[in-house]
């Protein structure tokens, strides 16, 4: 009977741990999602995810939240509506002391990855003119003929295309969720992707959030 009591106790803990990880990882994440609301409004939903388990241990024995993931669809910009934001970033930094008293620090990042992305539909409003995209390429009817073109990083992060004579841009300047210049760019299924790469806590996740 001691023993089905002490086997009991340990599950018991082991669900109550497990509970206050997933709670805190949860809290965490809320608060993220809350900073970049606060941060990019105009933006449509906003999702946050933490990669790090078991969440509390790691975080309180060295200092790490683990990988975190931030997802914001349909970001407004001067020049073009995102289709997506991508945020990773790659061994966060907490401040522990904060997150115990409910409010979310992120203090530093290993490195980060800022991705955007642009379908057909956001592309032509950005150009002023129809575009498809796919196979790698994206297409668009300069008078009577149908050209392609591999996209581009120009200066500054911009997107190039070159369709025949045509040379297109469309400018992504640095914001608060885009907080470096593009310097790679892919067609990825039906989208346009340009990324970079961060080694500091971009503005729409950093300083501290209070409950």
């Amino acid at each position: 009977m001691r023993a089905l009591c002490a086997a009991l106790g340990v599950a018991a803990l082991v669900l109550f741990l497990a509970g206050s990880d997933a709670a805190s990882r949860y809290l965490a994440e809320n608060r993220i999602e809350a900073k970049a609301r606060a941060e990019v409004p105009e933006a449509g939903s906003i999702e946050a995810n933490i990669d790090s388990f078991p969440f509390l241990a790691r975080l309180l024995i060295v200092g790490s939240a683990g990988d975190v993931d931030l997802r914001l669809d349909r970001v407004p910009t001067q020049a073009a509506q995102l289709t997506t934001v991508d945020v990773k970033l790659r061994d966060v930094k907490l401040d522990r002391d904060a997150l115990f008293s409910r409010q979310v620090s992120v203090n530093s990042i290993e490195s980060g990855t800022v991705s955007a992305e642009l379908d057909a539909a956001s592309l032509s409003r950005a150009l002023g003119r129809q575009v498809t995209v796919g196979n790698g390429e994206v297409r668009s009817k300069v008078g009577p003929v149908n050209l392609s073109a591999r996209p581009a990083v120009g200066n500054d992060g911009a997107l190039v295309l070159r369709l025949g004579p045509l040379r297109l841009t469309v400018a992504l300047p640095r914001s608060k969720v885009l907080a470096c210049n593009a310097t790679r760019v892919a067609v990825v299924g039906d989208r346009v992707r340009l990324s970079c790469e961060v080694d500091d806590v971009p503005p729409a996740v950093r300083r501290r959030l209070a409950s």
